[in-house]
């Protein structure tokens, strides 16, 4: 016989995920989740089955000395239009500098949300809680266990570039160049799912691999904080 607790994708900031990037990656940091009051309980004996939908988080306990059991993994739709996501060009060229670059993805993350979201504010409250989610608990693990993902210092110094004065026209001067590119980006979460929780998951993951991309693996988390979270947002979202 076995437990299982299963969490709607809607509830994935609540969960404590870690970063796409971290060795525990799907896993949640909570200890207490089985006591909360929003998980479903299912209990299953010889001959059950249980269907667990994609993106749906669950954990799962023997509830008996011997217990066995088989799992068939299946690709799902969402698995599929994700891949395209993945696959879209970015709206940067290859041969511009990096600095050029990083106001051109900063821009991109914000419009996307926006899009995604309905609002600047929407959002921000977005982007702001995924941060919180899956990164905040790793500043309370030791350095050998944060996998990597936390730099204690803004190397690029992306505060400075993303909100400065001094960059301005250079950032609005990007604005038509990235808008056209996140038409299709838009278009693609949308056809992810028509469930806004699994929508929000995708595009979490698609934020930490273009964060990853363009900032690497360590000054990933900075970038999101610093350029696309605090940075400068445009007035005509």
């Amino acid at each position: 016989r076995k437990t299982f607790w299963l969490w709607p994708p809607e509830k994935h900031t609540q969960l404590n995920i870690y970063p796409t990037r971290h060795q525990l990656h799907r896993q949640s940091s909570l200890c207490e989740l089985l006591q909360s009051a929003d998980v479903l309980r299912a209990e299953l004996g010889p001959g059950d089955l249980l269907y667990v939908p994609p993106y749906w988080f669950h954990s799962v306990r023997a509830d008996t000395a011997f217990s066995a059991s088989v799992s068939v993994w299946s690709t799902s739709t969402e698995a599929i239009h994700k891949d395209r996501l993945l696959q879209l060009p970015l709206p940067w060229e290859q041969t511009w500098p990096i600095d050029r670059v990083f106001l051109a993805a900063s821009q991109m993350i914000q419009h996307l949300l926006a899009n995604t979201f309905g609002s600047a504010f929407a959002a921000r409250k977005a982007l702001r809680n995924h941060l919180l989610s899956r990164y905040d608990h790793l500043h309370k693990l030791p350095a050998t266990e944060q996998g990597g993902l936390l730099e204690p210092d803004d190397t690029f110094g992306f505060g400075e570039l993303c909100s400065d004065e001094r960059w301005a026209g250079e950032r609005k001067d990007l604005q038509r160049h990235v808008l056209r590119g996140v038409l299709a980006l838009t278009a693609a979460v949308h056809n992810v799912s028509t469930n806004s929780g699994v929508r929000a998951i995708v595009l979490a993951d698609y934020l930490e691999a273009v964060a990853t991309f363009v900032a690497g693996r360590t000054q990933a988390y900075s970038f999101l904080r610093d350029c696309c979270l605090h940075g400068e947002w445009a007035d005509d979202f």
